[in-house]
């Protein structure tokens, strides 16, 4: 079949130059008033049946157009369309055209792969399934190494616990809220909870065995929630509460 009208290739789809489609059709009206008007005609839409762009010319050109045309690229659908209201012979010739066109292609799809092309497809296939096999084999390993991270900061956390005193042992004779604040650390490495997480649930049952709210005291500037609690001689509490705390994740 000779190619009465190129057909070229526009964001992956097959598409034919409404300018050249123009010239073809012989029409005697100025190419941005025809196009216009067959676009309003055949109802098309934009992004879907055309899209329009400006052309600034070549790109060797050293001079910039400062009036760019507007050029139109049509599915074969819609210049199958616009060549049937054409209403003359060249829009019949060209309707025909487009109508081969699409029937080859489609052809083309349907048409079986040889044995070649099938193991070209077959081989990329599996060129990809062992990529996406690798991938996931290394996002395994690196969560493996993640986890393995996790529960050995843990169990080392358990087991330094062991060796701090609890409430059991009666209250520490060296500094209490040092001995405190390694404890809360160490519990919060065990259980992976956040800092604020650790102590919000501290205070919380501080008021709940003791009736002591620390955070409903006033706070001086820079003072911690910690300090309040000292302050107000309640570190002996805090520590019974931590000391309940670090034996139930040890059961």
């Amino acid at each position: 079949m000779n190619e009465l009208i190129p057909i070229s290739e526009h964001n992956g789809k097959k598409a034919v130059s409404a300018r050249v489609l123009h010239e073809f059709l012989e029409s005697k009206r100025d190419f941005s008033n025809w196009i216009k008007d067959r676009i309003n005609k055949c109802d098309l839409i934009e992004n879907q049946d055309y899209v329009s762009f400006a052309n600034f010319g070549e790109p060797d050109n050293q001079v910039v157009n400062p009036h760019p045309k507007i050029e139109y690229a049509l599915t074969l659908e819609a210049a199958k369309e616009i060549s049937m209201v054409e209403g003359n012979a060249k829009g019949k010739q060209a309707r025909r055209y487009f109508i081969e066109c699409e029937k080859r292609l489609n052809e083309k799809a349907l048409k079986p792969l040889s044995n070649a092309e099938m193991f070209l497809q077959s081989a990329n296939i599996m060129v990809n399934h062992e990529s996406r096999l690798s991938r996931i084999e290394a996002d395994c390993e690196s969560l493996k190494r993640n986890m393995d991270a996790i529960q050995e900061g843990r169990e080392q956390a358990l087991f330094e616990m062991n060796y701090l005193p609890l409430s059991d042992n009666g209250v520490p004779a060296l500094n209490l809220r040092r001995t405190i604040i390694a404890l809360a650390n160490r519990y919060q490495n065990a259980t992976q909870l956040g800092h604020d997480e650790v102590w919000n649930g501290i205070y919380q049952k501080l008021y709940y065995n003791y009736r002591v709210h620390v955070k409903g005291c006033k706070r001086s500037k820079g003072e911690t929630w910690l300090d309040v609690a000292e302050r107000k001689g309640h570190l002996e509490k805090i520590y019974n509460v931590l000391s309940e705390l670090v034996k139930s994740i040890k059961r």
